[in-house]
């Protein structure tokens, strides 16, 4: 080991946290090498990560999936008790109701009017405020660009 080098601490944060095997590389610095059992730790609470946001994700796409169904039925079998998660016969005519009562393609219009609007507001005000944060200097730029920023 070089003599600038401070020799490791027995009972170290390191090696209390991961069970592991020294070893010495032709460096001369130390290297830690997990037993499998860490592994196998990591593995199992990676896999119960995963596991929680399948869950979460089933529990809250529940709602969607009920609406999607609820538009297939027919009028006024929508609060039947208990309730049929998957009509039969499907009913595409709600759809075709749903063109030929509502204005719909003008609310689409509108949206997209509104969204584009917006974005290129959004783009042109703020390449406005990167330029003056960018290229002057002024009193109290990096106050108003935290204040921005944390915003």
């Amino acid at each position: 080991m070089r003599s600038n080098q401070n020799p490791p601490i027995q009972g170290s944060l390191a090696t209390d946290l991961a069970t592991n095997i020294r070893g010495e590389s032709a460096e001369g610095t130390v290297t830690l090498r997990h037993d499998r059992a860490f592994y196998i730790r990591a593995g199992t609470n990676v896999g119960i990560r995963y596991l929680t946001l399948a869950l979460i994700a089933a529990i809250t796409s529940i709602p969607l999936f009920w609406m999607l169904s609820t538009s297939f039925k027919e009028s006024g079998k929508e609060f039947l008790v208990p309730p049929v998660w998957l009509p039969i016969p499907l009913v595409w005519r709600n759809y075709i109701d749903l063109w030929i009562v509502t204005d719909l393609h003008i609310y689409g219009i509108n949206s997209i009017m509104v969204a584009v609007l917006a974005t290129v507001g959004t783009v042109v005000t703020c390449s406005f405020v990167a330029f003056g944060f960018a290229r002057i200097d002024f009193p109290g730029r990096n106050v108003l660009f935290f204040m921005l920023i944390s915003d």
